[in-house]
């Protein structure tokens, strides 16, 4: 099975995958690119003790994997209020009987199958967000296909995980490094941003019309040059906005 291939993704192509660091391709950057090749395989992320798997399918998000206790479903559902401290205690003593923890909370009553694949969704996309804060850690994805043990899968467009990961990011945090360069001028790109963003990101996606440069899209911006900044590498990341090249003049207010 081959490995994904962008032009990006050259640098880090090793016998059967991919491997590289987390600051030379950050996760968003790196999510976008397995898209892009239409990935099928498995990425794992590390960061100090933290592991982390990703099973992508034709460059979607399908299933996760944690070592992070909060990241287990039952945590999940009880953090979003769907079973009670209690039920989760007692569907965990079942799992040394060989059932997965869901299973035992539908058949305990505690909850209702459509709750369980709504609750792995919730469970998946945490896991997945929970690595954009990650400024340094090494990533390997492996070609191959999707265990067949995992029955519940669920189709996490990269795109809306992307944006998402990123409004959770502290504007001045490692993306800062990302920034775009303040001259080069940006358009609409390929990728629909329709049924995605916020209305202050609307504001900023209204600014880029293939006339104004970064620095001008910052001025006019209402919420402030860091978020809109951080704003302007989300839609270059995800294919909402691209590049048209830089403008030869400059302006006389400092950035």
């Amino acid at each position: 099975m081959s490995s994904p291939s962008t032009p990006r993704l050259q640098p880090f192509i090793v016998p059967g995958g991919l491997r590289g660091t987390l600051a030379t391709l950050p996760v968003p950057d790196l999510l976008r690119e397995l898209q892009l090749s239409e990935a099928k395989g498995i990425l794992s992320l590390t960061s100090d003790r933290v592991k982390k798997a990703l099973f992508f399918n034709e460059g979607k998000v399908v299933f996760g994997t944690s070592n992070v206790s909060s990241d287990r479903l039952g945590e999940v559902l009880l953090a979003e209020g769907k079973i009670t401290r209690e039920q989760n205690d007692l569907s965990l003593r079942a799992l040394s009987r060989g059932k997965r923890q869901g299973r035992v909370l539908v058949e305990m009553g505690a909850l209702s199958p459509d709750d369980l694949w709504t609750g792995v969704q919730s469970q998946v996309q945490e896991i997945v967000l929970g690595v954009f804060n990650w400024g340094e850690g090494q990533f390997h994805f492996e070609a191959s296909p999707l265990p067949e043990r995992e029955r519940i899968t669920v189709d996490l467009d990269v795109t809306a995980l992307v944006l998402e990961g990123l409004r959770r990011l502290d504007a001045g945090g490692w993306v800062r490094v990302r920034h775009p360069d303040g001259h080069l001028v940006l358009e609409q790109g390929p990728t629909s941003a329709e049924g995605l963003l916020h209305p202050f990101e609307e504001h900023v996606v209204g600014l880029v019309d293939g006339e104004r440069s970064v620095i001008e899209i910052c001025h006019e911006s209402e919420v402030g040059d860091n978020q809109t900044l951080k704003l302007l590498y989300a839609f270059l990341v995800t294919g909402i906005a691209r590049s048209k090249g830089r403008k030869v003049q400059t302006l006389d207010q400092d950035f």
